[in-house]
């Protein structure tokens, strides 16, 4: 599943591995609605492309080597339910990844001292200055313990992030399956058209 809230531009960056290897006899959908899309099982290409040419909020999905087209209000309506679950994960990750920001910030802070205390050590070579090494030893045992305390600290909120993944990866299977759910019952209801 690719989860987008990004421009389109973006979303060849964002979305261009997991999707690319489904064939065209295979399952597959997109979701639109407004800013946000739920793509599975679809050509990233293919999205982009589709993204461009259609307007406003539509599902697509291909069944049997067909492809459809649903912009149903209604059934757009029962979508935009079925995604509920997930848009609730989507946002607790937010938060997690918010609190985490300022943990990656400091750690590519202290990843910067670490190079620069580096080629300090490396300006060193061949001069016989005691002192200077041993300023140098010092600060070096002061950015690994800020290193050490750093992830330290940060570890409870990797641990929530990863207990949100597992969580997130539970619930776009009942996503998924709400979605190929609803896309038999459009297909039984002739709310699905067939598109090139």
């Amino acid at each position: 599943m690719i989860r987008m809230h990004v421009s389109l531009a973006a979303v060849a960056l964002v979305a261009a591995a997991p999707a690319l290897a489904a064939g065209p006899s295979s399952r597959a959908q997109a979701l639109c609605l407004g800013d946000t899309s739920y793509v599975t099982g679809m050509d990233i290409d293919y999205f982009v492309a589709l993204r461009k040419a259609q307007r406003g909020d539509f599902f697509w999905f291909r069944r049997d080597g067909k492809r459809y087209l649903v912009t149903d209000a209604a059934f757009l309506d029962a979508a935009r339910k079925a995604l509920q679950p997930s848009d609730e994960v989507r946002r607790e990750m937010d938060g997690v990844n918010a609190r985490l920001k300022p943990y990656e910030d400091r750690e590519e802070q202290i990843d910067r001292e670490d190079s620069a205390l580096e080629d300090a050590e490396d300006a060193l070579e061949g001069r016989d200055d005691a002192a200077e090494r041993r300023r140098l030893e010092t600060r070096r045992h002061e950015i690994e313990a800020q290193r050490r305390v750093l992830r330290s600290e940060r570890r409870p909120i990797e641990e929530e992030e990863r207990r949100l993944e597992t969580r997130e990866r539970e619930v776009e299977i009942v996503v998924d399956a709400e979605l190929e759910r609803l896309a038999e019952d459009a297909l039984r209801r002739g709310l699905a058209q067939p598109v090139r």
